[in-house]
């Protein structure tokens, strides 16, 4: 897609791709010099032309957002689709309202009144629609507003004649005529400014269009506000904006919502496929789509890349690239997929592109209907190692523990015991399973050895002021059995990453 270099400092989408550009551009070669000619020879006929080919695309746009209703995601167009009906309801009359054309003799010259009334529907309109980009519009309602506003404008021309006159003969154009067409043209800049502000809900083809669009709609209006003669040079000036104003419409509504559907009448489902496929490719757990029948391999994400050690050529259309350590891993998978149509979390081991042994676990689903097969696959090798050097670290500290001459003990942060190593055991006289869970002072009293008096709660000063703490001397432990045993006793807190205190533990040593 092409892009000037003034576009990509300054992001106002007016720059129309290559293709649109060049089609537009053959458009006005071969149309413009033909409307010219006419317009010399019979300006009616010209005007004629230029509004019916601005009612045929403002129609088609009706038909185009009416027929996708039901599927369309996002209502700018489908809001839009409703105006656009209206303004070429009014602007045909505007076309059958000029006094040449002898349709409404008795009053006058109309094509400028409904000219305003059709322009200040639709610009009101494009300003508001950008307000159901991501909300759901009720159809039934909208479509009768619109005709209610259609019939009370033709009322207000036809019957009521109370419709600001926009043309004097003789005199030209009105004050109200005027100042309408900046007040439109103000509108339109407004509809810009929020088409822009919305601009992640379009297509960026779409939205250079509409923007170009708008802009020349408002060139069309301000052109209009130069005119004295109806027919003179700055009408038919405005006439050609009108013209390339509604092809750009045309290229950005109708002929992409028939040829590329997923850019403007499904726009959001075609973010949310992108979102998911960027998703799918930057996940850090492996994920592949592959064929039940031979299990080619249909698509794989760069973590799956990256945990058999292949690239993506050596992967894609393959039947398999698993080089499993061992085969009947392999066996057993494949029986629980056809027993169940999916495998959660089966761990196994597999041989990556360098020859090395990796852990790995995967939960594949198969859609029968389909006939595809879908899975996540994670290497869990540092993990396996992690946790088989903890549980070793952990079997060091509990060979070091029960080793060692003083008696340990271990608490939660509730103050209940949940270890006892063996000289704990022998010290206090409970044995393990009767003492976890319990409260320390439950289980056995320290005193002071000559006073006979319950000692400090160690545990409870740990917890609180998460520090070692040391008994004072001439303590003593009350064993299971009532005899007092001379101990130095010290606490510590067990202090989880955070700092926060996950329990305390206790070291008794019998000075006896």
């Amino acid at each position: 897609m092409f892009r000037s270099k003034l576009f990509d400092r300054y992001p106002l989408p007016v720059v129309i791709d290559r293709a649109s550009g060049y089609t537009a551009l053959l458009f006005c070669a071969l149309a413009f010099p033909v409307l010219y000619i006419v317009s010399r020879y019979n300006y009616n006929l010209f005007h004629g032309l230029a509004d019916i080919f601005t009612i045929v695309i403002a129609g088609t746009v009706f038909v185009v957002a009416w027929n996708s209703r039901r599927s369309i995601d996002n209502h700018y167009l489908l809001f839009a689709g409703n105006a656009f009906l209206s303004f070429a309801f009014l602007d045909l009359l505007h076309v059958l309202g000029n006094k040449n054309m002898g349709v409404f003799p008795q009053y006058g010259n109309l094509g400028p009144t409904l000219y305003i009334a059709s322009r200040y529907v639709l610009s009101i309109s494009l300003v508001t629609a950008p307000l159901f980009i991501n909300r759901k519009l009720r159809v039934a309602p909208v479509f009768a507003a619109y005709s209610l506003v259609t019939l009370l404008v033709l009322l207000s021309v036809f019957y009521w004649q109370n419709f600001p006159v926009c043309f004097v003969e003789g005199v030209g154009l009105t004050t109200f005529k005027v100042m309408s067409d900046y007040i439109i043209c103000l509108i339109l800049l407004g509809a810009l400014a929020l088409l822009l502000l919305h601009r992640r809900s379009f297509d960026a083809r779409v939205l250079r269009l509409l923007s170009a669009s708008i802009l020349l709609s408002i060139a069309t209006g301000l052109a209009f506000t130069l005119y004295a003669d109806p027919f003179g040079v700055m009408n038919a000036i405005g006439h050609f904006f009108q013209i390339i104003s509604f092809y750009l419409i045309y290229l950005a509504v109708i002929e992409t919502g028939l040829t590329q559907p997923q850019n403007i009448l499904f726009r959001k489902l075609k973010q949310s496929e992108e979102k998911f496929r960027n998703l799918f490719n930057n996940a850090e757990v492996g994920m592949f789509r592959a064929r039940l029948d031979g299990a080619e391999i249909l698509d794989a994400n760069e973590s799956l890349l990256k945990i058999f050690g292949r690239t993506k050529e050596e992967v894609l259309g393959k039947p398999s690239v698993i080089n499993w350590a061992d085969p009947h891993q392999r066996d057993e998978m494949v029986r629980r997929l056809k027993a169940n149509g999916r495998v959660v979390d089966f761990e196994y081991k597999m041989l990556n592109k360098n020859g090395e042994i990796r852990d790995c676990i995967t939960s594949l689903n198969a859609y029968l209907e389909e006939g595809i097969l879908e899975g996540s696959t994670w290497d869990i090798t540092d993990r396996k190692r992690a946790e088989e050097e903890l549980r070793r670290q952990r079997e060091w500290l509990r060979v070091t523990l029960s080793s060692i001459g003083d008696a340990v003990m271990a608490t939660d942060k509730e103050g209940r015991i949940t270890f006892l190593n063996p000289m704990a055991v022998a010290l206090t006289g409970w044995q393990t399973e009767e003492a976890l869970g319990h409260p320390v002072q439950r289980v056995f009293r320290i005193i002071n050895e000559k006073t006979h008096q319950p000692a400090e709660d160690l545990v409870a000063r740990v917890l609180s002021e998460k520090r070692v703490v040391d008994l004072a001397n001439d303590t003593a432990l009350v064993t299971k059995d009532g005899r007092e045993v001379p101990i130095e006793d010290s606490a510590a807190p067990i202090l989880e990453g955070g700092g926060n205190v996950m329990g305390t533990v206790l070291v008794f040593h019998d000075v006896t």
